[in-house]
């Protein structure tokens, strides 16, 4: 293949990834193929567990094999390792890919949560318009992950989850964010948004083995596709994104958790006092105040003051901007930090929260970085970004004191070159 026709073989997978209308074009499915064993697949979602496993979805996107999958990740295994002279046996540590726990799931995969307590974890389904939920037991030798009525894994390569307990079937299409709330009760809530819809669910989670999940209720913005959540744990406010808004517009949406069924939703438009025509992120700050919105055109990470006023509402008071690269993906937190992933630049932009200032920027991490997650131990503080565009996952110095900073310290999964294909 020419590099044009890479570079537009490339441009068809960013905007197949983005637009959830054309999923069914994107690929021609090849069932019956199993996945390759100890690999990842278009990996798209990730969360990590304390304990020191990476859970990884992988979506599938190309649907070259019969299902997509969560994968786990041994995080402390390769910290264990000696990075510095790799195993000629296993140069892509793929001895930590632990297939004897993964999942099989249907195509298109997801974000992936997991609970504050570590004990669940819940997955977007977008093609089957689900989420599901998983038991999780993590400790510093092992994780055995379950969603079966039958509550023993079957004797299969990625089995699927079955049971009304684990998999919620939802009402509204192609499902995308999750934020998993405990409340003071004791209960679980699931907030989730749809690419191809105009509303928030919220479902009631199961935190027992008898519990069922039912959903609560559902907010309508009005606005098609519904990207990113962001729950402020001090105020209870969500915050809302859109990605596909009408021309010169750019909504966000904003209403309180605490008062369910009964919260009005409310919009504040974005293009009016910044452009944009989309906004792709949406994260708080530690102090749960300070919004930091990712927007597109122009691509630019902005912070935004929700304090409450006499009436209630956020302020909406800009605070400041950073510029970013092309066509920013995502947007996560740590610290004091927000990182912005760019797929299409292979980039990665770490950005100070308190100075609104640009920190550093890295533009060789991986083809097609996506998500990104943390995880800190003993001496080591690791970003792990799902390259998306070449089946690995790349781990990375995220620790700011570091001479090291936004260095690549090793990739997981053998990469894929997809301009050979």
């Amino acid at each position: 293949m020419s590099n044009l026709g890479y570079r537009a073989l490339r441009m068809h997978v960013i905007a197949c990834l983005a637009a959830a209308s054309m999923l069914p074009a994107c690929a021609e499915e090849r069932p019956g193929i199993p996945a390759p064993e100890h690999s990842l697949q278009f990996p798209v979602g990730i969360a990590v567990h304390p304990a020191g496993y990476a859970l990884v979805t992988c979506s599938n996107f190309d649907l070259r094999y019969e299902r997509a999958s969560l994968r786990v990740i041994d995080l402390a295994g390769i910290q264990a390792s000696d990075l510095s002279q790799p195993d000629p046996d296993d140069p892509y540590l793929e001895r930590f890919i632990l297939d004897e726990v993964s999942v099989g799931l249907d195509n298109f995969g997801a974000a992936v949560v997991l609970s504050s307590d570590g004990t669940q974890a819940a997955v977007s389904v977008r093609e089957t318009n689900q989420i599901i939920l998983l038991d999780v037991d993590a400790g510093p030798d092992s994780i055995e992950l379950n969603c079966w009525t039958s509550e023993r894994r079957p004797d299969e390569p990625f089995p699927m989850c079955d049971g009304a307990r684990y998999v919620m079937e939802l009402e509204a299409d192609d499902p995308f964010d999750i934020q998993l709330v405990d409340h003071e009760d004791g209960s679980r809530s699931a907030y989730v948004t749809f690419l191809r819809g105009t509303a928030v669910e919220v479902w009631d989670v199961p935190v027992d083995e008898e519990g069922l999940p039912g959903l609560k209720y559902e907010l309508d913005t009005e606005v098609l596709g519904t990207n990113d959540i962001a729950i402020s744990p001090t105020t209870g406010m969500a915050f809302v994104t859109s990605r596909f808004p009408d021309l010169q517009t750019n909504p966000i949406f904003y209403f309180d958790t605490q008062l369910g069924s009964d919260a009005e939703v409310h919009e504040v438009n974005l293009f009016q006092d910044l452009l944009g025509n989309e906004t792709r992120g949406a994260e708080f700050a530690a102090d749960g105040l300070t919004l930091a919105l990712l927007i597109r055109d122009p691509d630019m990470l902005i912070f935004m003051d929700t304090q409450p006023g006499d009436d209630g509402r956020p302020s909406q008071r800009f605070l400041g901007e950073v510029v970013v690269g092309n066509q920013p993906s995502l947007l996560r937190r740590k610290g004091e930090i927000f990182f912005v992933t760019c797929a299409q630049d292979d980039a990665i932009y770490a950005i100070d929260g308190v100075k609104h200032r640009l920190i550093s920027a890295r533009e060789d991490i991986c083809k097609g970085p996506y998500d990104i997650a943390f995880w800190d131990h003993d001496d080591v503080q690791w970003g792990l970004v799902t390259c998306f565009e070449e089946d690995t996952l790349a781990i990375v110095d995220v620790d700011p004191s570091s001479a090291g900073f936004l260095d690549v310290v090793a990739r997981v999964g053998e990469p894929v070159d997809r301009s050979l294909e």
